[in-house]
């Protein structure tokens, strides 16, 4: 059974969930005050010194009060590369050598799977820049050692 179900009281009574907690100490370190304070203002809100005391009500109360005092609710971050495609120094004659070199010892000399792979991994058909070429050289040689183990296993 979950807690809203066992709890007889009503919907605002019930007690806080794990993230609303989170988001109070968040909330705290946001605004710069240490335990003391932070205990001071959920005890004008609930009576006792500990948020798990409060109640969604009164947690309601006690979020508007904090954003009065600066706190901003912002969105969860959206993950992102690190840097763009198109950014970044372009890829080392070493490095496109090398994987070059890789392909081959991976038996794919032909350039449209090559091209496809690094479609597929890079979105484009060939490494633009030094972080694509890393990525494309740590991506054949997985493979390089994937198809080594198969043929291991398969091995008599």
């Amino acid at each position: 059974m979950t807690a809203a179900r066992e709890y007889s009281g009503t919907v605002h009574d019930l007690p806080l969930t794990k993230p609303q907690l989170a988001l109070l100490h968040t909330a705290r370190r946001q605004l710069g005050w240490d335990e003391e304070t932070y205990r001071d203002i959920v005890e004008r809100f609930c009576g006792e010194r500990s948020a798990k005391c409060l109640t969604q009500r009164q947690f309601d109360g006690l979020i508007e009060h904090i954003q009065e005092c600066g706190f901003v609710l912002s969105p969860a971050p959206r993950y992102q590369r690190a840097t763009p495609p198109e950014a970044g120094p372009k890829p080392t004659p070493h490095q496109l050598s090398h994987l070059r070199g890789l392909f081959r010892e991976l038996g794919w000399p032909e350039t449209p799977r090559q091209r496809a792979l690094c479609d597929r991994t890079i979105k484009t058909p060939w490494p633009q820049t030094q972080a694509q070429a890393s990525i494309m050289i740590e991506c054949v040689k997985a493979m390089i050692r994937r198809s080594e183990t198969t043929t291991e296993e398969q091995a008599p």
